[in-house]
């Protein structure tokens, strides 16, 4: 009878951590946070200034706040570079198409507007 109290007390015992990790207040879920946008994502990254400031020139932002799903294949300030694109020279209709080319999913939603 010793070793059978003595064997429940070490149950318990080890059991007991795990009661108080159950009994957590972990009701309340986690807050989350607001998704952000294509654009948020690259001016928060130096190497992408002159995608935000060519997207900004093309007038495209808003497009790409708009409802998604959006994959872009977004060239770094180098790419802009090696490409001779100049945002200076270039006209917003021929940067546009250069954009845009690099954007899948936003034609069909342009197309439907």
């Amino acid at each position: 009878m010793n070793k059978n109290l003595s064997f429940l007390g070490w149950t318990l015992l080890l059991a007991l951590p795990f009661l108080f990790v159950a009994c957590g207040d972990d009701d309340d879920p986690e807050p989350m946070n607001e998704p952000m946008s294509i654009v948020e994502i690259a001016a928060g990254d130096a190497q992408f200034s002159t995608l935000v400031a060519a997207l900004t020139q093309a007038d495209l932002v808003s497009v790409l706040e708009g409802n998604g799903p959006f994959t872009v294949f977004a060239p770094t300030n180098a790419a802009f570079t090696a490409a001779g694109i100049d945002l200076n020279t270039i006209s917003d209709e021929a940067l546009k198409e250069v954009l845009l080319y690099h954007v899948l999913g936003v034609l069909k939603l342009l197309q439907e507007t």
